[in-house]
């Protein structure tokens, strides 16, 4: 093998390299929801990875229930995951009320050359889900 090759090789798997650590996901945000009567713990984030094909940055939530063991209630086994894309518009800023039961979300839509900001107010459908377990 001439230093060519080898030159070739190794910049190949840097290449190779770069491309799996560069779609690895960052956490953006989370959140963990307990309530003193329940045994749940919800985490629900939102993560952020590259996808180098598209040029593009993807988002996605999860959403993840646990529950404590009943012999240890410092630990906790995992129920369900979900994960789901994260919706086209970009959030800015999320604020929750006192119960948990609202949520308030600072948007920013693409219009054009312009871009516009809405505040989306609804009720948080984990909360919901949560009280029910």
């Amino acid at each position: 093998m001439d230093a060519t090759t080898t030159a070739i090789q190794t910049v190949e798997r840097l290449k190779d390299l770069y491309g799996d650590i560069a779609q690895i996901p960052i956490a953006l945000s989370g959140r963990l929801h307990h309530k003193a009567a329940s045994r749940c713990l919800q985490a629900a984030c939102i993560w952020s990875n590259r996808a180098l094909e598209m040029k593009k940055i993807h988002k996605s939530q999860r959403l993840s229930v646990l529950l404590e063991k009943d012999d240890d209630r410092q630990i906790y086994e995992l129920i369900s995951t979900t994960s789901m894309p994260l919706t086209s518009f970009e959030t800015l800023a999320t604020a929750y009320s006192k119960s948990d039961s609202k949520i308030a979300t600072l948007i920013t839509v693409p219009d054009g050359k312009e871009k516009k900001q809405y505040i989306k107010v609804g009720v948080d459908f984990r909360f919901d889900f949560f009280k029910s377990l």
